[in-house]
């Protein structure tokens, strides 16, 4: 059973033509051809089976330390050297017996973009003597799960004391608890 297209009224179709119109070609010159961007970087799909496309994979993102070629960090767990914080500390922060100093929203943010937002957002949270902070990742997709793995680098773990997932309130699964070292 196919459905039939719905014809644009009077309206609709002088608004698309005003539209149309207005509209010119972008400049060829400020975008690269795609043939240009496959010879400088090689060809964007290689036959040779797997060993050959590991290959052309990881020499793309031969710029990024190890901890982000393939989401862990090497010879350890996610979240692996992290303390959590105790059951009394983790139910005053969900029944806001404890309060939420500072906030961190990664949403929409590239996973350097997110990481170096975690790194100075630590820092001047630390600098500042904040204790708790609530670092919002999202429920699914690359950030929740590499920022716990970002969390145990010596980096940022120096400002880490504890890490907990956050109660439904505060973003549930996709967010976390962390309390920060004391100054010092």
């Amino acid at each position: 059973m196919s459905r039939r297209k719905r014809q644009l009224s009077e309206d609709e179709r002088a608004l698309w033509h005003k539209v149309a119109s207005t509209a010119r070609p972008l400049d060829g010159a400020r975008f690269e051809s795609l043939a240009s961007v496959e010879t400088r970087s090689g060809p964007a799909h290689q036959s040779g089976g797997p060993e050959a496309a590991a290959g052309w994979f990881s020499a793309s993102e031969s710029h990024l330390p190890p901890a982000h070629r393939n989401g862990y960090a090497s010879d350890s767990k996610p979240g692996s050297g992290l303390n959590s914080l105790d059951r009394r500390a983790s139910r005053r922060l969900e029944r806001g017996r404890v309060s939420i100093d500072a906030r961190l929203d990664l949403h929409g943010l590239t996973q350097h973009a997110a990481h170096q937002a975690l790194l100075g957002f630590l820092q001047r949270a630390r600098r500042n003597d904040i204790r708790h902070v609530l670092v919002i990742t999202g429920k699914s997709g690359v950030l929740n799960r590499l920022v716990p793995i970002w969390l145990a680098e010596p980096m940022l773990r120096a400002h880490v004391g504890a890490v907990s997932g956050a109660a439904a309130r505060h973003g549930g699964q996709g967010a976390l608890y962390i309390r920060l070292r004391r100054q010092g």
